[in-house]
């Protein structure tokens, strides 16, 4: 990926798009002002583009927390409230599970349980995920929902990092994530009672997603989306703003193109919870799945320390041979295997022939993280993005969606 400075009007003006949603609105996710605010101003370029625009509302829990509170033996130890953690005041003895033989193995009614190594390497997927879930990860919620602990304190393994391991809003046990410093600090000290309160509330809000199109000669579309959401605790520059960024420089760029088909872009709203992108996009318009062509998906895009990658899933030959053949334009873009956690999946576990963009980058260093400020994204690298998937649009738009589809042998 190209590292020089660029300042054509195009970057200049996708990097005010992510600087308005990283440095000025912030931390941004569903059910928030910040995510409204988001909202208007995606709906806004959009609209300047001269675009068509549709909103689909959608509720979210609106869960907000006033204050965590955790300590053992009078000490305060760092801690965050998983999303959305029920309120709570418990004083209980610890408890430790680190594989799911332990957790099954465990007494753990009435005492706060805490989870590490294998319990607690990922963010746990939520109960009911519609499109993507781990079987191991549906276990452990059960068998703690089942089992009633007091509370449970999720151990994330990277030293002075709390991104949280629980967003459900399914899961109603008082839960929250600790860095891992403060829980190998627990482990020593496992049996000893822990004091934890949670000051939190939770009532139902409404979000948007933000559908736009750029009618073409015929029906057949190729849909180009970027979620804007966040998870509570980041700017999001990198996840996603540079995707949103892009995706109104596609906008920008697309908008007085001659095209052989129609265009739908999708800012979608609820990302980083696993759930209402896919349920209210499938119930608006899963019935137009057949006209699609293909959908781009660019999530994660132009960081700094890395290069741009791509993928694809359920895809034809000639399809993949197109893509392939654009993208050696790029050296700078490199082929990995497909990846299924995004808004892609929605599309190609539906038949889709679907792409997806991101970076190279180790994500643990800056996704989820306070530190994903727009120091982490290259102009240069977003720039490349979009003339990629601009090309790749231009490569398939006279093409049907048969033509894109995997074929079966007769």
């Amino acid at each position: 990926m190209p590292h020089q400075n660029t300042s054509d009007t195009l970057t200049a003006t996708m990097m005010h798009h992510l600087r308005k949603l990283a440095d000025d609105i912030g931390p941004r996710p569903a059910g928030s002002p910040a995510h409204a605010a988001t909202a208007d101003h995606i709906e806004t370029a959009l609209r300047e583009a001269g675009l068509r625009i549709k909103n689909l509302p959608f509720i979210c829990p609106g869960w907000h927390c006033h204050d965590t509170f955790l300590s053992l033996d009078g000490t305060e130890l760092r801690a965050a409230a998983n999303l959305p953690s029920p309120a709570c005041d418990v004083v209980a003895p610890t408890i430790a599970a680190g594989t799911i033989a332990e957790l099954d193995a465990a007494n753990i009614a009435d005492q706060v349980i805490v989870l590490y190594d294998d319990l607690s390497r990922q963010p746990l997927t939520p109960l009911n995920c519609p499109m993507y879930n781990v079987d191991e990860h549906q276990h452990i919620n059960r068998t703690l929902l089942a089992r009633r602990p007091a509370a449970v304190i999720m151990v994330n393994p990277y030293h002075g990092n709390v991104e949280r391991r629980i967003e459900d809003s399914d899961f109603t046990l008082p839960s929250v994530t600790v860095p891992a410093e403060v829980g190998a600090h627990l482990l020593h000290h496992i049996g000893e009672p822990v004091t934890l309160r949670i000051a939190a509330e939770q009532a139902p809000t409404t979000a948007r997603h933000i559908l736009a199109f750029k009618p073409g000669p015929r029906p057949e579309r190729i849909a180009l989306m970027a979620h804007f959401d966040t998870k509570l605790d980041t700017p999001g520059a990198w996840d996603n703003g540079a995707g949103v960024a892009a995706l109104l420089g596609l906008a920008k760029l697309l908008a007085s193109r001659d095209l052989g088909c129609t265009l739908e872009f999708i800012a979608f709203g609820d990302e980083e919870n696993y759930s209402q992108d896919y349920v209210v996009y499938i119930k608006e318009r899963g019935d137009q799945f057949g006209g699609l062509i293909a959908a781009i998906n660019m999530d994660g895009i132009a960081h700094i320390l890395g290069h741009n990658t791509i993928t694809m899933m359920m895809h034809s030959g000639p399809f993949e041979a197109t893509v392939r053949q654009v993208t050696q334009r790029y050296p700078g873009v490199s082929w990995v295997d497909p990846w299924p956690e995004s808004d892609h999946s929605v599309f190609a576990f539906n038949g889709v022939p679907a792409l997806a963009l991101s970076s190279s980058a180790e994500w643990q260093t800056t996704r989820h993280l306070p530190y994903d400020t727009p120091l982490m994204i290259n102009p240069a690298g977003l720039r490349e993005a979009v003339d990629l998937v601009a090309e790749i649009v231009e490569a398939i738009a006279d093409r049907t969606p048969h033509w894109s589809r995997p074929q079966t042998e007769p």
